[in-house]
């Protein structure tokens, strides 16, 4: 009994001190989380520089989280650092190897650097994935990168298969009709932008856009009458700055 007693006083206080680590790791872990949370937040409302501050306050108190280093990457993207952006999209794909948005945000970041095969790649890999939500990201990019490339016809097959997914997606819709400008495709252009436009109609790009279709396709008056609405409706805008050198 006595020997019983010893081995409960030598081993209790190992076990207290047990609870108390694995306390102290769940309480880092909650704020943590907590301010991982108020960082996504501030990107959200289009704040970058708060939500870098944050979620770096974060990663200070637990580093191992895929989802932190995808907003760390989100947040560095908009800032325009895209070494670092590519650092943490890479880092939550290693944390987590099946985080799909976090595989088509690093193929974002090379995009904006101009790493056209790289971006294709890692939006490939997005892409392929049947459990990822929403494919049609991922397949317009791929199909944002042809184009860069010159590669019209393949620019072309990946917006369509996007917006196989995606009928309404806007931007699909709009890189597709740019891509049918290259093409020299002018009604198909149009009928693209005419249905983006319906969806986003305060976008001065798009009736840029559209206008140089109607001028391709030879309809002069319908692309006066939308360089006049762009200048009249979107002045300050760099859109309408273009379309007023057109009148």
């Amino acid at each position: 009994m006595k020997s019983k007693l010893i081995f409960f006083i030598i081993i209790f206080p190992f076990t207290l001190s047990f609870f108390s680590c694995a306390s102290h790791i769940t309480q880092k872990k909650e704020k943590a989380a907590a301010l991982k949370n108020l960082g996504e937040a501030y990107l959200a409302e289009g704040k970058p520089t708060p939500a870098l501050k944050t979620l770096l306050k974060s990663e200070k108190i637990y580093s191992k989280d895929p989802f932190l280093h995808n907003n760390l990457g989100r947040a560095y993207l908009v800032k325009g650092s895209f070494d670092l952006a590519i650092k943490h999209f890479t880092r939550a794909i290693e944390l987590n190897p099946d985080y799909i948005p976090a595989k088509n945000n690093l193929g974002i970041a090379y995009l904006a650097k101009g790493d056209w095969d790289t971006s294709i790649k890692h939006f490939k890999e997005a892409s392929d994935n049947i459990l990822y939500a929403t494919p049609a990201f991922p397949l317009c990019n791929i199909g944002w990168a042809y184009f860069n490339k010159k590669e019209y016809d393949m620019a072309e097959k990946y917006y369509r298969k996007g917006l196989a997914f995606e009928p309404d997606f806007t931007q699909a819709l709009w890189g597709l009709g740019r891509t049918y400008i290259k093409l020299n495709r002018a009604s198909d252009a149009i009928h693209c932008f005419d249905k983006a436009i319906a969806l986003s109609p305060a976008s001065p790009l798009l009736y840029l856009d559209l206008a140089n279709a109607c001028e391709l396709a030879g309809d002069t008056d319908r692309a006066l009458i939308t360089y006049k609405n762009l200048v009249q409706t979107s002045p300050g805008s760099p859109a309408a700055q273009i379309a007023k050198q057109k009148l």
